[in-house]
């Protein structure tokens, strides 16, 4: 993980992670790090079973660090890849 090179603007920092390639312990770390005020999940079929980690202690990190989670792919009605490219 690379530390923020400007800290002065981190209020607007966005942060992204590649799901599929990270660890729930490089997960729970940049969540703790960044701070983040919302999570947007841009995948189609979200899923937070990573190592020792499973949804629910996700949703109660995301809660606990007063981040706002947003399916996005769920907010336009896209319940497949094929939707949501055509919704994208």
């Amino acid at each position: 993980m690379q530390g923020v090179l400007f800290p002065e603007t981190a209020n607007a920092l966005v942060y992204l992670v590649n799901m599929p390639a990270v660890t729930d312990d490089v997960f729970l770390t940049t969540l703790r790090t960044v701070l983040p005020s919302l999570v947007f999940d841009l995948r189609t079929m979200p899923s937070f079973s990573i190592g020792r980690l499973n949804r629910f202690q996700a949703f109660d990190l995301f809660e606990e660090l007063g981040a706002r989670y947003l399916d996005v792919p769920g907010l336009v009605g896209a319940v497949s890849r094929s939707d949501a490219r055509e919704r994208f």
